[in-house]
């Protein structure tokens, strides 16, 4: 009989622990999960009023936003880890170089000595523009292009969207290392490049020659810091002014969704101060500890009882859809002072099973 009720007491200890096993793996994935669950609510909703704070903007403050996203200039200027200010910096200094080298191919040096070949075109005027100079920015303007393509591509960094291994972070670092220095061999290799030709045709040929050439590298700047943007601006505006009153436009939003990517959103802070005179937004999150082998009759963590899983936790409400708080005020309740009655039943039950035994 004694052998018989200790074995019923071992597997009774041993049943008990597997079910406090069981409650703390629960625990630990039910919070896992209502984690996640809010974190990606709140990135959504951050996601939300970056692409659509633009509805509450004037007229005035829309066009002015996508004036200065538009522009080349202004890019170079605000913080980004993906891509230093330097090498923004020069990337764009490499891509205004290459126009001007490009152009400078455009003109025949020997067009300009007398007396000049039979295909040449008569320069005419060195003072008016004509269609070869023209073209020859726009072209310029065009090949351009794939240089400072290939510059971002080797200083900008990619964004690491899962976790990874010592061994992998370093061999992603020696990858943008390598970029680095490639891209940085390329810069000083081709613009040193560019500086000297230019100098050369400048110095060497005829000041006519020279001066459609300063003409077609003029027309070049002009498109690239002013006419270009403006275009942009304006047809940008057009199709955001007119997606706030009706849906025609909504397929090109749709198929484009940098239109309404704004880098910096209205993000306002909800100055509700607490108990401590602290912004809600400045107080750190409470630890989240796994509770212990007894942890059935447990306190409810705040976290638990905030929690209920459906739609009304969006920080986006009706009344004002843009305003998105840094964090939302802990509520107590009475229910986390109190113990749950179904577990104090179920650790009651067991104390009067082992007392039998």
């Amino acid at each position: 009989c004694g052998r018989c009720c200790k074995y019923m007491h071992d597997q009774l200890v041993r049943f008990e622990q597997y079910q406090n096993d069981t409650v703390v793996y629960t625990w630990e994935a039910v919070n896992l999960r209502a984690a996640i669950t809010q974190q990606t609510k709140r990135n959504q909703n951050l996601i939300l009023a970056k692409r659509l704070q633009y509805h509450d903007w004037g007229p005035r403050k829309l066009v002015t936003t996508v004036a200065i996203r538009e522009h080349p200039l202004p890019k170079v200027l605000p913080y980004d880890p993906i891509i230093s200010r330097t090498q923004r910096y020069s990337v764009e200094l490499s891509g205004i170089l290459t126009e001007l080298f490009i152009s400078s191919l455009f003109f025949n040096a020997q067009c300009a000595f007398q007396p000049s070949p039979d295909v040449c075109f008569p320069l005419g005027n060195p003072f008016i523009p004509s269609w070869h100079v023209f073209f020859a920015s726009l072209w310029s303007v065009l090949l351009a292009v794939p240089v400072p393509l290939f510059l971002r591509f080797c200083f900008a960094k990619r964004i690491a969207e899962e976790t990874h291994t010592a061994a992998e972070k370093r061999v992603m670092l020696l990858y943008w290392r390598l970029k680095d220095i490639l891209g940085y061999t390329f810069l000083a290799l081709w613009d040193s490049w560019c500086i000297y030709f230019l100098l050369v045709f400048i110095l060497k040929f005829d000041h006519v020659l020279v001066s459609k050439w300063y003409l077609s590298a003029g027309l070049a700047l002009m498109h690239r810091l002013f006419t270009a943007p403006v275009i942009r601006t304006i047809w940008v505006s057009a199709v955001l002014l007119i997606s706030k009153r009706t849906w025609v436009c909504d397929f090109l939003l749709m198929s484009c969704p940098a239109l309404i990517a704004f880098t910096h959103p209205d993000i306002k802070r909800v100055k509700r101060k607490t108990s401590s005179h602290k912004l809600e937004g400045e107080h750190a999150p409470r630890p989240m500890h796994p509770p212990s082998s007894t942890a059935i009759s447990q306190e409810r963590l705040p976290f638990e009882s905030s929690y209920h899983g459906d739609e009304s936790d969006s920080d986006v409400t009706e009344v004002s859809p843009m305003v998105i708080p840094r964090t939302r005020a802990q509520k107590k309740k009475e229910a986390e002072e109190r113990k749950d009655e179904s577990d104090l039943t179920y650790i009651e039950q067991r104390r009067r099973m082992k007392t039998d035994i």
